[in-house]
């Protein structure tokens, strides 16, 4: 229980579906929010998962008991204010005819961070590849599955959605005596 890398908490599932305050928490999960294990048992789910409303708890509740487990992404608040990204995975456990929740939460943070980053450097790529004077076409199992304005300006097209995965037969229709050239370079595309 202490020696996991995730932290780990339980809850009683009390009779109006929400989560009794925290039963246990491991090591981690008090080194993570900078609890001691006395404070975290006087507490609410919703003290330190801000975005978790009793309603919100309520719909995760009643998934646990359907299902058995329930996943989902929130965020964790520490006792020195700092906001963790985590995704929980929290599993049904019957014990003495009782149900309690097993939560078992992990930073996701960095995680989060580089998918922010990805976004924003996919977006500068497509700003960059937009105002290039060129056609630009990207090809999948011989799909489009991006083109740029002047790409589109080129084959009479005015928005990508009119072209979007369709065969290239169906797009670029090169004038016969190109043809067979323009097949060659299609093919070494590929």
């Amino acid at each position: 229980f202490n020696n996991v890398s995730d932290a780990i908490y339980l809850n009683k599932i009390n009779e109006d579906g929400l989560p009794s305050k925290y039963i246990e928490a491991n090591d981690v999960a008090c080194l993570r929010l900078g609890f001691n294990r006395e404070e975290l048992k006087e507490m609410e789910v919703g003290e330190v998962n801000p975005n978790l409303t009793n309603e919100k708890c309520k719909q995760l509740i009643k998934e646990i008991l359907k299902c058995g487990r329930v996943t989902y992404e929130t965020v964790v608040k520490a006792k020195d204010g700092k906001v963790y990204d985590v995704e929980v995975d929290s599993i049904l456990l019957v014990l003495d005819n009782e149900n309690y929740a097993l939560s078992i939460s992990r930073d996701i943070s960095q995680r989060k961070k580089n998918e922010q980053e990805l976004k924003i450097r996919e977006q500068r790529y497509r700003q960059l590849i937009q105002a290039l004077p060129y056609g630009v076409y990207i090809w999948d199992n011989g799909q489009v599955i991006f083109c740029n304005q002047v790409g589109l300006d080129y084959i009479g097209f005015a928005n990508f959605e009119e072209i979007e995965d369709k065969q290239h037969d169906k797009i670029f229709r090169p004038h016969p005596s190109y043809q067979k050239k323009f097949l060659n370079i299609y093919k070494r595309a590929k």
